[in-house]
């Protein structure tokens, strides 16, 4: 079967800054590894003490990675070099902003 698991190399480290309501935005770094595990780091620009770590596995369905870590679950779709950040519905963020939810390779 041809999916996102087995046709794309997407182990490596993904960046991006996505858009926050009350500072310039944040600076997000997502490794993925080989092991099925993955190190997300958010760091929320002009804040003092407001970078945040979480780590945890994931799997990968048909195209949209799921992030897991412990309750918490982020889903993110797939493409070419890029993870983009989906709503809890596994559906594409929407708006003016939409564009600003993309994580690219390094």
């Amino acid at each position: 079967m041809h999916n996102a698991e087995n046709s794309l190399d997407y182990d490596g480290t993904y960046t991006g800054t996505f858009p926050a309501a009350d500072c310039p935005g944040i600076n997000m770094t997502l490794t993925i590894k080989k092991d099925k595990t993955f190190e997300l780091i958010s760091e929320y620009i002009d804040r003092q003490d407001a970078t945040f770590k979480e780590y945890g596995t994931y799997s990968v369905e048909g195209n949209i990675m799921t992030l897991i870590n412990g309750e918490d679950k982020q889903y993110y779709k797939v493409g070419e070099n890029t993870l983009t950040a989906l709503n809890q519905d596994k559906q594409a963020i929407t708006g003016e902003l939409a564009d600003h939810y993309i994580l690219h390779k390094k």
